[in-house]
């Protein structure tokens, strides 16, 4: 089915100036300026396969921030991020998607990205829910993509939220940081749902993946080697979002068998817990790691439970870890068909 989309106009109460003169924040300081060079060549020394608790043993100082970005003051990275309101993230959402950065050198990732936010973004925000009905069609998604034929559906807030942030933002040097990256994503939704789709459940899962670049091999920018997502909302059209998100997984990685969770819920009898293809936070971010992998691929990254992370008063290490989870039968099988080696970073073996 291909995407139709509904444009509409921005309530004043979301617009830019209006959310500056509300929600001050104070810029980001940069201590030392970085090129974008110097930004992507650390890819390449990442341990990203080495196991979470032995990092922490060995890394006892914080990393440094990124380098600049054309708005310092509105990153992932910034200092009070943990805190922003809702208009706050609206603003980073509004001013990256309109003004996209000069290292997004492709103009097809510029225009997905003001896409993003005029189609999904906004008329959520306007509309007080994470998925946006159409006209036409019962449900207004966008598909974003790599260049190589296959395409990401886009089908909510939480997960437009999640792309943009993964194509704007500076990569980590460390696995420490790409989790720190992943834990404010999850308070950021978890603000938004509050505020904004209160009628609605939020997201009960995050995800992260992250590609392992071998030294002096470059798959496409750096800044592009994470990203994050949340599993489909209990809302109104989720189950057309996740029939979405199913079909571009068979097209993505072939035929699926069926969702080993899904069949075994059915041999017990059981009227809960029937889950198909396509829920999982992992489906998109594998689906977008899948394009940056040799065979057989490498991902590494970790999935929470969103709430735990989200309600701490700030990121804490421990209770990042006490909320990280196994990937379900679902999401091994997943990347099983799609020959993918994922290490977890919470859970070996």
């Amino acid at each position: 089915m291909a995407p139709i989309f509904r444009s509409t106009t921005l309530s004043a109460r979301f617009t830019g100036n209006h959310l500056l003169r509300k929600h001050r924040i104070h810029p980001l300081v940069v201590g030392s300026h970085q090129s974008k060079h110097d930004r992507q060549a650390k890819v390449s020394v990442l341990c990203l396969d080495t196991p979470l608790d032995v990092i922490s043993r060995c890394y006892s100082k914080p990393p440094a921030l990124p380098g600049p970005t054309p708005h310092p003051q509105w990153s992932i990275h910034h200092p009070n991020s943990w805190n922003w309101s809702s208009g706050d993230i609206i603003t980073y959402l509004e001013r990256w998607c309109s003004n996209p950065s000069d290292d997004i050198e492709n103009m097809v990732d510029r225009q997905e990205l003001r896409q993003l936010y005029n189609r999904i973004v906004q008329p959520s925000c306007e509309r007080g829910t994470p998925f946006v009905a159409g006209t036409t069609s019962p449900l207004i998604y966008l598909t974003v993509g790599h260049g190589r034929g296959s395409c990401i559906p886009i089908t909510e807030f939480y997960t437009a939220m999640g792309w943009i942030i993964s194509k704007v933002e500076s990569h980590g040097t460390h696995p420490l940081d790409y989790c720190k990256i992943l834990a404010t994503y999850a308070k950021w939704c978890h603000t938004i749902w509050k505020d904004l789709f209160p009628g609605t459940c939020v997201p009960t899962t995050a995800s992260i993946k992250v590609v392992a670049l071998p030294s002096g091999v470059s798959h496409g920018s750096a800044r592009h080697s994470f990203w994050v997502s949340t599993s489909l909302p209990h809302a109104n059209l989720k189950e057309e979002a996740r029939l979405i998100r199913e079909k571009y997984m068979h097209d993505l990685f072939g035929r699926l068998p069926d969702a080993p969770i899904y069949v075994e819920a059915i041999k017990q009898g059981e009227d809960c817990g029937r889950v198909k293809w396509g829920h999982c936070a992992e489906t998109l971010t594998t689906m977008c790691s899948y394009f940056h992998v040799s065979f057989p691929g490498l991902m590494c990254g970790v999935t929470i439970k969103l709430k735990p992370v989200a309600k701490a008063p700030k990121y804490m290490q421990v209770t990042f870890k006490n909320a990280a989870l196994e990937a379900c039968d679902n999401c091994k099988t997943m990347m099983k068909h799609a020959k993918i080696v994922y290490n977890d970073w919470y859970h070996q073996g």
